[in-house]
């Protein structure tokens, strides 16, 4: 990976910079007797991303500002396929296409006392496919995904109810991108105070995530639907703070909601459809000494 990083500190409470960065993760083979020629290639996946954003201290320190822009190129979009191979069903590393992800993001912090703060972030991201690989395709046959580019339909036939003209991209360049909500809200408090001398804080998030598709594939893939999750956590400082405890809670609204998925019915076959969900309501402590 490869950063670039250029940043102006106007004064003591308010810095800009603008930064750019380029990753990439590896291609490789496919590994399966099944498939024609004992596997399939797939090439690597490289993203170019440009940040612009500033970092300001305001209302002599008590309002934290932190805006920021970006841009992602993303080429080579590397997803789980889903075939079929004359062994039966498989899943192999591909390329679906190159994608662009445009967003927005705000942190901010309000001191309303030495004792209280509240804390707020946003994010908005424009996500889509700007070029899919035509071979990235679905059918019926016989309840599945078929990769044409790779399949030998002379040696592994179709069976009856494979229908040519039913063949359809299953990514297009409307198709949502997987797993990038498109806004995410977050917002809490942090109170402080001492019960008998003993320092103690209080922390409570709300945290709310708009739905997202857990697959790139229209007919394979299922659509996470919005949740949101109540976190709270107080923590006791005792022994000159050298011991810790903290009793916190997770999801303390036992909402259900999703983390991934996968249709294989797809809408037009006999199937599972799994659903992944997120972890239920949680409540615990902890307890930690500093020698």
């Amino acid at each position: 990976s490869l950063v670039l990083c250029l940043d102006y500190q106007f004064n003591d409470d308010v810095m800009m910079y603008a930064k750019a960065s380029e990753g990439f993760r590896a291609g490789g083979f496919n590994a399966n007797k099944a498939i024609p020629g004992g596997g399939q290639e797939f090439e690597p996946e490289e993203a170019v991303t440009y940040e612009l954003g500033a970092r300001m201290d305001l209302m002599n320190g008590r309002l934290r500002f932190n805006p920021t822009l970006f841009h992602t190129q993303w080429e080579e979009v590397q997803v789980n396929v889903p075939i079929v191979t004359a062994g039966g069903p498989a899943v192999i590393l591909d390329n679906a296409g190159d994608a662009e992800i445009t967003g927005l993001e705000i942190e901010t912090e309000f001191l309303v006392s030495e004792a209280v703060s509240l804390f707020a972030a946003f994010a908005y991201l424009d996500a889509e496919y700007t070029r899919v690989d035509p071979t990235v395709l679905t059918s019926s046959y016989p309840n599945g995904f078929l990769d044409l580019a790779n399949f030998d339909f002379s040696t592994n036939p179709p069976t009856p109810a494979f229908q040519a003209p039913s063949l359809a991209p299953d990514i297009t360049t409307d198709t949502e991108l997987q797993l990038t909500p498109e806004y995410k809200i977050t917002i809490g408090t942090q109170i402080s105070f001492n019960i008998a001398g003993i320092p103690v804080a209080a922390l409570f998030d709300y945290a709310w995530v708009d739905d997202q598709r857990s697959s790139p594939f229209e007919s394979g893939g299922i659509t996470m639907e919005a949740y949101g999750l109540l976190n709270g956590r107080i923590t006791a400082d005792f022994l000159d703070d050298q011991l810790t405890v903290a009793l916190f809670g997770t999801n303390m609204t036992d909402e259900r909601y999703l983390i991934g998925g996968q249709d294989f019915a797809a809408g037009y076959t006999v199937g599972n459809r799994d659903e992944y969900p997120g972890r239920p309501r949680e409540y615990g402590l902890e307890l930690s000494f500093n020698f």
